[in-house]
């Protein structure tokens, strides 16, 4: 585990001083297994080792969520010996509801809006890098010893992937940065020639791509609502709306 919190290090580059630690978990509630990464080794350390992996139930709810909805005097112990004031879990369960990913920040000051919304949108991207160590790094999940169950303008950038975010991944979905282009412009209600141009290829070019986007969320030959419903299922409407959303200057409010 130590290797692989080293390379997710390496491929992340935290550039606000008010982040402390970035970790990533995905957890399989059919099998109750977690496999996790953390930029911070000795808080992961501090984490299971101290039991607060016992209110994991609790943090599995899709969205936006504030440490402060279940921390206690423990967590409240912990997170002082490390700086940290602020936690934040940015959560997306699989559309099957068994499997649950949970980006968590960790940050000595509140974070804006327009920032809680530009780390959400990063999830399926640091998403695929975890999956990608765990693999490399041959790490072996953690077993818990309890059943769980799941509870009920561009924004300023806090962290960096290091090279271009080449694949993100949504549940058993995978998309290249081309496919994930095409759907932001089809959310815009782009057409197929207009993304054709933007993609400097032909339109039959780009409709295969559609359809190849298609096929992976298993709506072949179906129209593009229903295509639009699997992507808000998965999570790929969400992670594309830090690049359709404008927000005001702090001047401005």
């Amino acid at each position: 585990m130590e290797m692989a919190s080293k390379q997710f290090n390496e491929v992340i580059s935290i550039s606000d001083n008010r982040v402390i630690h970035l970790a990533f978990s995905r957890i399989n509630i059919d099998n109750n297994l977690v496999n996790t990464i953390s930029t911070d080794y000795e808080w992961h350390l501090m984490y299971w080792d101290s039991g607060l992996y016992r209110n994991i139930g609790s943090r599995m709810r899709s969205g936006i969520t504030e440490w402060t909805a279940y921390r206690d005097d423990n967590h409240n112990s912990l997170m002082a010996q490390r700086g940290i004031k602020y936690k934040t879990d940015y959560t997306q369960l699989s559309p099957d509801n068994q499997c649950v990913d949970i980006l968590s920040v960790a940050t000595s000051a509140p974070l804006l809006p327009a920032e809680q919304h530009h780390l959400a949108s990063l999830r399926p991207a640091l998403a695929f890098k975890a999956d990608t160590i765990w693999k490399h790094c041959q790490t072996k999940p953690i077993s818990l010893t309890q059943s769980i169950q799941s509870a009920p303008n561009t924004p300023h950038s806090l962290i960096q992937l290091s090279s271009d975010k080449d694949a993100f991944l949504f549940g058993d979905v995978c998309l290249s940065s081309k496919e994930m282009e095409t759907i932001r412009q089809l959310l815009e209600l782009k057409s197929i020639k207009e993304i054709a141009f933007f993609h400097h290829c032909s339109q039959q070019a780009e409709r295969n791509r559609i359809e190849k986007i298609k096929a992976k969320f298993r709506c072949e030959n179906r129209p593009l609502s229903h295509l639009f419903q699997q992507l808000k299922l998965y999570g790929v409407t969400e992670a594309c709306l830090h690049h359709c959303t404008t927000y005001p200057s702090p001047a401005s409010r």
